[in-house]
């Protein structure tokens, strides 16, 4: 009994503070005076309150019900709240210490974590989800929610009713429901020691099983139907009504189209139609009411000629009234993606979220992927639907570069803007579907045992237990296993994209240095990194290389072969074979035989006064690979000292990346700058005696080299 006295006493005088502090605050906010702290609807003008809807009466409101909900009552139902029900407050457990939302009409289940419920959290502090719309609070959880380790759920369900009155309350006043108000939308509340952030995203998983195969239903609303349709998600097609577009049959050819071109369309989704009628004539449009009559539709619904149109025909959801792009989900069955991502806009692509999605059997991540209906390819948007994935060194705005080391994860947040290339690619029409895995800090590692922080992909050759090498393990794996994947961008130091080409039965370039820009791109060594690109044939590389780097077309193919005898023929007789099998296609092909060469020989005959004498051997010693571990090592200088400045203690890194930059550390500027000397020494030798860039074809030879062993190596082989 005291308790409750207590209680109800300190919330009494709460909401009488409060209400004081609320009629000061409201009107500062009509004077149009910025109000630091109370509420952030940016810089306040003369009546920008009222017009935002944020008056006195119904933040009192929700103060005195949260008052009644602190003080064990049950809340009142404030008049000015819309009349209809509340999308916001699905049904959700009471017996969970996680408040789990079930499976609703409108929604799928979501899972919502109370964190620090339980004590977990020293500084008390709780975050949840709610919604579709993504509903984010954020509040100092002290008594009555947590008492003696206890989680009270009957008040916290009133607190969110309370909320959620507001909520509608909010959108009433700025003309529409809740899924109008924008995204990113902001309201936050302070008094006493309480403190509530409102906070309105559109980035929440909506999924959804069709025909067995699941889906996202991206948030963003880009067109809506004439009709009102109840609170569901249903498969549609959406078919922009043309001339070609004037009989049933029209229709049943455009949907077997869809069918033949498109692995996220399915029949389902041609059991619905909405048409795009042109406006003039949405009135009498004779096609609406034939196939309304053919009775080969469950539903025959018109776009809104409001608000956007024009969409590509296609696959898409349809919510309520809005219209929704369909992703297919697909399993990562390879481990060979660290982070799956959906842009957060389709129309105006620029940030991205983490898909935070995984199969049913709770293994697997799920990777989204759009409808090929959606985009054709153009002049200026060649790679217009391309499914693209990026090497995780590559930034992406909004989502986490790891590195994957887990304490680069956890020292850095999202990143605030994209690489330049990753950007090209977007420029371009691609489609980002996910950064794939690489080794820690892109070094040499090899699994299983020097993959430590994160666990390495497979390769889908084979038993899939064989090596898929690196350091662009996932994008090589992920292009060799997924026929749904168009193209995989990786980086390339000393080998990073043509190793694990090799061993995943890929086709793979590293590109010229200053063909693209590396800005955004975690860098190794800047002197030695490029871009690395990988393609399951030679058109798809052609087309991905000659539209994003800058480099001019060839007009010619090369008319030499330089087959160099310091390197051939191959130890293993098998591997051999196929390089003489090749040499002899390629003579054929470019009608030229080849040219035996031996580097050695030709260096020893006409060496370059800068070597002084020195053998080839000797003189490149360490020209190339000390200067790259000095680059390599300082390159982390300023990650080794956030690192230590944050935890007090040296990051880990993996045994290849340790290796690598105990060289470097040793390693000093001169030497590093007389590694550099020797190296352009042997580039300018190699273009006068071996092959030089060429104006015609871009290079006048085509050397052949080996590359790997002629035999497999498995994952659990150890490694020295």
């Amino acid at each position: 009994m005291s308790v409750n006295c207590t209680t109800a006493f300190i919330a009494i005088v709460a909401a009488t503070v409060l209400r004081f502090l609320l009629v000061h605050l409201n009107k500062k906010l009509e004077r149009g005076e910025p109000v630091k702290g109370a509420v952030s609807v940016g810089e306040a003008v003369p009546g920008e309150a009222a017009r935002k809807g944020t008056s006195l009466p119904r933040i009192a409101s929700l103060s005195q019900n949260i008052s009644r909900v602190l003080d064990g009552s049950s809340p009142t139902k404030d008049a000015s709240s819309p009349p209809t029900a509340s999308p916001l407050l699905p049904a959700f457990s009471e017996a969970s210490q996680d408040v789990t939302f079930q499976e609703s009409d409108e929604l799928s289940a979501y899972n919502v974590t109370v964190v620090g419920a339980l004590g977990v959290n020293t500084e008390n502090k709780c975050s949840w989800r709610i919604s579709e719309l993504g509903l984010v609070l954020t509040m100092d959880v002290r008594p009555p929610f947590i008492h003696r380790r206890s989680f009270d759920m009957r008040r916290f369900r009133d607190f969110l009713r309370v909320v959620d009155d507001f909520l509608n309350i909010e959108a009433a006043h700025s003309g529409g429901s809740t899924k109008e108000l924008p995204s990113g939308w902001r309201r936050t509340y302070r008094w006493g020691g309480f403190v509530m952030s409102i906070d309105l995203w559109e980035r929440v998983l909506r999924a959804r099983v069709v025909g067995g195969v699941h889906y996202y239903v991206h948030p963003q609303v880009l067109g809506t139907v004439c009709e009102s349709l109840l609170q569901e998600i249903i498969p549609v097609s959406v078919i922009e009504v043309i001339d070609s577009i004037k009989s049933l049959d029209d229709i049943l050819r455009l949907l077997q189209h869809f069918r033949a071109i498109d692995d996220v369309y399915s029949d389902h989704f041609g059991d619905n139609l909405v048409l795009q009628v042109p406006v003039e004539q949405q009135q009498h449009h004779s096609l609406v009411t034939l196939l309304q009559a053919s009775q080969c539709f469950n539903k025959v619904l018109r776009a809104s000629p409001t608000g956007y149109c024009n969409l590509p025909s296609g696959p898409y959801f349809l919510s309520k009234n809005g219209i929704h792009q369909a992703w297919r989900l697909y399993e990562d069955d390879l481990d060979a993606f660290i982070i799956p991502t959906i842009s957060n806009s389709v129309t105006a692509i620029d940030d991205f979220s983490p898909l935070n999605s995984l199969a049913l059997n709770g293994i697997y991540k799920h990777v989204a992927i759009p409808s090929r209906s959606y985009s054709t390819p153009s002049k200026t948007k060649p790679l217009a639907g391309a499914r693209v994935s990026i090497k995780d060194c590559y930034h992406l705005k909004g989502v986490k570069t790891t590195m994957m080391s887990l304490a680069y994860t956890q020292l850095y947040g999202p990143e605030d803007h994209s690489a330049d290339y990753v950007q090209k690619l977007i420029s371009l029409g691609a489609v980002i579907v996910g950064k794939t895995k690489m080794t820690a800090f892109a070094s040499a590692d090899e699994p299983t045992d020097m993959w430590i922080d994160y666990h390495c992909p497979l390769n889908p050759r084979g038993d899939r237990y064989q090596s898929p090498s690196g350091s662009s393990t996932g994008a090589a794996s992920s292009l060799a296993g997924y026929g749904w994947l168009d193209y995989s961008v990786g980086g390339d130091t000393g080998g990073s994209a043509r190793a694990p080409a090799t061993t995943n039965g890929l086709f793979s370039l590293r590109p010229s240095f200053n063909t693209t820009s590396m800005k955004g791109i975690q860098a190794n060594s800047p002197r030695f990194d490029t871009v690395g690109f990988f393609s399951r044939n030679i058109s798809n590389l052609y087309d991905i290389v000659s539209n994003t780097l800058d480099l001019k077309d060839s007009q010619a193919f090369p008319k030499k072969i330089i087959y160099p005898t310091d390197f051939f023929p191959h130890s293993d007789a098998n591997q051999q074979a196929i390089v003489e099998e090749f040499v002899s296609v390629l003579e054929n092909f470019l009608g030229v035989k080849r040219t035996d060469f031996n580097l050695e020989d030709r260096w020893a005959k006409c060496p370059p006064p800068a070597a002084q004498g020195k053998p080839l051997r000797v003189y490149m010693e360490k020209s190339a690979f000390w200067p790259m571990c000095y680059e390599y090592f300082h390159e982390f200088d300023k990650f080794r000292q956030d690192y230590r400045a944050k935890f007090g203690a040296n990051p880990y890194a993996g045994p290849v990346a340790t290796f690598r930059w105990g060289i470097g550390e040793t390693v000093t500027e001169e030497e590093r700058a007389q590694g550099w000397a020797e190296l352009d020494v042997f580039r300018d030798w190699f273009e006068t005696n071996v092959m030089a860039a060429n104006s015609e074809f871009l290079s006048d030879a085509i050397m052949i080299m080996p590359y790997g062993l002629g035999k497999p190596k498995y994952r659990d082989s150890p490694n020295e």
